[in-house]
């Protein structure tokens, strides 16, 4: 299903797409909006496996896509679209058994930098979405790729951040780091790391099921928040 109106990829019309996965006969899941690295827009399903997961352990899962550099749009079109897509997962996910008060934003590689970008800037218009409403999560979680570009506008209270990084993935190399950037900006942020785990085996459950504990420990802070 898609989750904008017709908006600008490049210099064509597009649909920003996204899918839901939900265990049947549930109601007041954890509503996880769940964002991969730069890439087409079916390339979102590289995180079908962890999306799966997820939802059996009891979540209601938006797996989304975002315009990015590959369809020839920016950085504010990217964070557009994250904004909107999980204004868009509150405003529905009771249709699916989620509940709209408990939204975590969980984001890989390049997506991990959105979802932390989102978390450090106040909530905005975006223009073109489906949905109005609250376009702060309750809590985000970073894995591997951490960086936080401007934090001038902080929401708040801030949302809670964990951030998972493994041992043997270069790009997660600035998780400490980010995590004190985070905390001297009023964030209770927290870096996980995972030992003989690469980038790709941080997002497989059956690899590291730790990733599973880590994003569901998110869902626990979102709620008590």
């Amino acid at each position: 299903m898609s989750y904008t109106k017709v908006v600008r990829c490049g210099e064509l019309d597009c649909i920003v797409p996204l899918d839901v996965l939900a265990p049947p006969d549930e109601a007041d899941l954890p509503t996880i909006v769940l964002i991969g690295g730069d890439g087409t827009f079916d390339q979102r399903r590289y995180l079908d496996v962890l999306a799966g997961e997820v939802a059996r352990r009891g979540a209601v899962v938006f797996l989304s896509s975002y315009r990015s550099a590959t369809t020839v749009n920016g950085l504010t079109d990217s964070l557009h679209d994250v904004r909107c897509s999980v204004r868009y997962a509150r405003s529905v996910t009771a249709e699916h058994g989620g509940d709209p008060q408990t939204v975590v934003l969980v984001g890989h590689s390049y997506g991990s930098n959105l979802a932390l970008q989102t978390a450090v800037t106040l909530d905005a218009e975006t223009d073109g979405c489906l949905a109005t409403g609250d376009g702060v999560p309750e809590a985000v979680v970073g894995l591997s790729e951490f960086h936080v570009a401007s934090m001038a506008d902080v929401p708040s209270p801030p949302p809670p951040v964990l951030l998972g990084g493994g041992s043997d993935d270069p790009l997660s190399e600035t998780g400490p780091k980010t995590e004190e950037q985070l905390r001297e900006a009023g964030f209770e942020a927290e870096y996980r790391e995972f030992s003989d785990t690469g980038h790709e085996e941080l997002i497989d459950p059956r690899l590291t099921p730790g990733v599973l504990d880590l994003i569901f420990e998110a869902v626990a802070s979102a709620e008590a928040g």
